[in-house]
């Protein structure tokens, strides 16, 4: 007969989900220690990196920029 395992649900919050991603064993490694030396775990280094990024690009009033990865150029002025 085989053993019956039980899997350990995590509790989330509501507004959360879980992401897949596929990444070179170097990077993850590269990620791991940086979270390290931060003293976080790697999945709030990702998420606060991540959110950085987004601030980064993502210029209030104005999502259509080279800078939000959209590819739209803004007209120049003349």
């Amino acid at each position: 007969m085989k053993p019956t395992t039980t899997q350990k649900k995590r509790d989330r919050a509501e507004d959360s989900t879980t992401v897949t991603i596929s990444l070179k064993k170097e990077l993850l490694a590269q990620i791991e220690e940086a979270a390290k030396l931060e003293n976080r775990s790697r999945s709030n280094y990702i998420i606060t990196h991540m959110m950085k990024a987004v601030a980064r690009t993502a210029v209030a009033g104005h999502p259509d920029c080279p800078a939000s990865g959209c590819g739209k150029k803004r007209e120049k002025a003349s």
